[in-house]
């Protein structure tokens, strides 16, 4: 069973680059998050993530779409639109895009999809983000699935050929109410409210 795709209103601009070309930009302790607000009261999220072994690092600037994004991994923009889209947020942020030496950005609208209720027929399965893709928010995915791995691997450990199907039925049974949960509470946490905070307005 698929369900639709449901568009958050956000877009989240991804690169990487070297630590070396940055370092000077960043605080001492990685990961770090900047939670931006422009003059016109427009509020950025800009994450910075250790990558390669601290070699690199990744960015990640999460931005309001102005139009709803197709759902696509080669979603791409400029480097310099990217730059243009930061004007007016810590100057920071714009240099650490301005060192990254690739023209192109990768420019993704953030998804997710309903619950669904069956994961398994017969001797299939599914586990992770085939599961239940869920946004960001929460920092969540990655868990999900390490903890369906888990579960999964105990509901198959000393199963015979003929109880793989109801153990895989097992495995959703336990599995779906506690991501379900975890997806809902994904998409109603969103990291920011593109509106100005009370306790900053003058």
């Amino acid at each position: 069973m698929q369900t639709d795709a449901v568009f958050s209103g956000l877009q989240g601009h991804r690169g990487i680059l070297p630590f070396e070309k940055v370092k000077d930009l960043l605080p001492e302790k990685l990961p770090c998050n900047w939670l931006l607000m422009n003059q016109d009261g427009v509020l950025s999220l800009f994450v910075v993530l250790p990558y390669g072994g601290g070699q690199y690092v990744a960015f990640d600037a999460v931005l309001p779409a102005n139009e709803e994004v197709a759902e696509s991994w080669r979603n791409t923009t400029t480097r310099d639109e990217l730059i243009e889209r930061l004007s007016g947020f810590e100057p920071r942020v714009q240099e650490i895009v301005r060192r990254f030496d690739q023209d192109e950005v990768l420019a993704l609208g953030m998804y997710d999809r309903d619950p669904i209720s069956q994961w398994t027929k017969n001797r299939i399965t599914l586990l992770g983000d085939a599961a239940h893709p869920m946004l960001p928010t929460e920092g969540q995915g990655a868990n999900m699935a390490i903890q369906d791995a888990q579960t999964l691997g105990d509901c198959l450990s000393g199963a015979t050929h003929d109880q793989f199907p109801a153990a895989l039925q097992d495995y959703a049974e336990l599995r779906i109410p506690i991501t379900r949960e975890i997806q809902r509470k994904s998409r109603d946490r969103r990291p920011f409210d593109f509106e100005i905070p009370p306790h900053l307005t003058m």
